[in-house]
């Protein structure tokens, strides 16, 4: 998969297969597709009198003769939406350059931008919509090439942020869509750290025995029974003069079986996307060092395999987590929370970030909840919540807060001969805010801003991965030390 971005959408014109044009229902009434289209849209003269988007959007088509391209597609995204989607309409944007790209080999994309704050997220839906993982019989490689317009019909220089987004959000879709028989704790260590390997970035690895050597019993202990070990992975990047933290911790479950606690029949299948929260971080992890992000910044996956197996963690089990805590297992599929718990409390006591960020599809609660499109979020203070919030809208990685009150929910976790069980006593009492209350037990006694975002189900849609989070805690990285959250 090739996908290029460039300055003079004329350069886009050049021919190919399909030729996609993306603009609002204004945009096209007032006459942007004939300024930057031509003869090409002649065939969409009488469409275009009143176009008509509806409330997703929609896409026209035209075989046109004698031109540069063998389709030419119009997509028109809707003027108005609900004030809960984002400005940038980035989930229509994807639908409509993927239905527009179909089969093509080679693709032009062309989209007038009302707003250039919304180039990254229009890049992200491109790199979405041509993803590289295929392992179909007779797959072919795809080109595309994009470029990006205002409203008048100017082209628009490219930002620098822009093909760092698009590339990070192709790896992160890669790392989502691969088969767990390729994709085990130690391959996904090592293609992070293949890829992340840069002046400047330090990484740090226990394996195994390792992790319990510094007390992660949670990590180790949902690996244990697979026969590949467990593992946590640091990236450190340390630019100089830098005197403020950010921690960004993924959950990187590169199977999930539910242990001995098994998944009922067809539960099981897509548990390869429940490494996204992982796959998430390092890819914003990637962009913000590709773009000299300002302050330190540590990312830190925890990678395991939940198999079944003679030395698989069993309920009634109790382990010992970094935070000094035991735990008593009550549910072997509620294995996440275990791991996230250990890599925050070590992160969170060794670097002392002022913010920590964790990324988890951790629960099947938050998609009742919140839905596909937005993910759920929770925080230990009210203005990182807000920043989430708006940097959600900003980068239509849509977030929504849900209630943290520990108070509320810590007696769910009652045990009558350890610390805790890690699983609720009844599943109808806000499942997502209890899991995040477990998290938040394990650092309850360190000073730090926190946000926990629960991405289980906008980040895997229509079975395959969609780079959700990526974008958005790339910008509230650039945001979390800001006074009030950025419009």
């Amino acid at each position: 998969m090739t996908l290029a971005f460039v300055d003079k959408f004329q350069d886009a014109l050049v021919g190919g297969n399909v030729l996609i044009l993306l603009c609002h229902e204004h945009e096209a009434k007032a006459g942007w597709l004939n300024k930057v289209g031509g003869s090409l849209v002649e065939p969409f003269a009488k469409v275009l009198k009143e176009p008509k988007a509806g409330s997703k959007g929609c896409t026209f088509e035209a075989y046109v003769p004698a031109s540069a391209f063998d389709r030419v597609v119009v997509a028109l995204l809707p003027d108005k939406v609900s004030h809960w989607n984002s400005p940038t309409k980035k989930s229509f944007v994807f639908q409509l350059i993927a239905e527009g790209v179909k089969d093509a080999e080679k693709v032009s994309v062309i989209a007038c931008l009302s707003d250039s704050k919304h180039m990254a997220p229009y890049a992200a839906a491109v790199a979405r919509a041509t993803q590289r993982i295929s392992r179909k019989r007779k797959s072919k490689d795809k080109v595309v090439v994009a470029a990006f317009t205002n409203p008048v019909g100017k082209s628009l220089k490219i930002h620098d942020d822009v093909p760092v987004a698009a590339d990070a959000i192709q790896w992160v879709c890669e790392l989502v869509d691969t088969p767990p028989s390729e994709l085990h704790p130690a391959e996904f260590a090592e293609r992070a750290k293949k890829r992340l390997k840069t002046k400047g970035v330090s990484v740090h690895e226990y394996v195994g025995q390792k992790l319990l050597d510094n007390k992660m019993g949670g990590i180790y202990g949902v690996g244990k029974g697979a026969s590949i070990e467990p593992r946590m992975v640091i990236f450190d990047y340390h630019p100089k003069g830098s005197t403020k933290t950010v921690a960004m911790i993924g959950k990187g479950l590169t199977f999930d079986t539910g242990g001995l606690s098994l998944k009922i029949s067809g539960a099981m299948n897509t548990m390869k996307s429940d490494m996204a929260g992982a796959a998430a971080v390092l890819g914003a992890f990637e962009m913000l060092v590709k773009t000299g992000y300002k302050h330190r910044l540590i990312a830190c996956v925890g990678l395991a395999e939940n198999a079944i197996g003679p030395n698989s963690l069993k309920p009634d089990d109790i382990i010992t987590q970094h935070s000094g805590k035991t735990v008593e297992l009550n549910n072997t599929d509620a294995e996440g929370r275990l791991v996230l718990a250990d890599c925050l409390s070590y992160v969170c006591r060794k670097y002392e970030p002022e913010v920590a960020l964790d990324a988890a599809t951790l629960t099947g609660a938050q998609g009742m909840a919140t839905g596909n499109l937005h993910a759920a979020i929770f925080s230990n203070d009210e203005h990182l919540e807000q920043i989430a919030v708006h940097c959600g809208m900003n980068t239509g990685d849509m977030v929504t807060p849900l209630p943290f009150a520990p108070e509320f929910y810590q007696d769910e976790f009652k045990s009558k001969i350890a610390d805790m069980k890690n699983s609720v006593a009844n599943r109808m009492n806000a499942q997502s805010s209890c899991a995040a209350q477990f998290i938040w037990s394990h650092i309850d006694d360190v000073k730090v801003k926190w946000c926990h975002i629960d991405l289980a189900f906008p980040s895997f849609v229509n079975e395959r991965g969609t780079g959700f989070g990526t974008l958005l805690m790339y910008e509230m990285a650039h945001q979390a030390f800001s006074r009030r959250a950025a419009n």
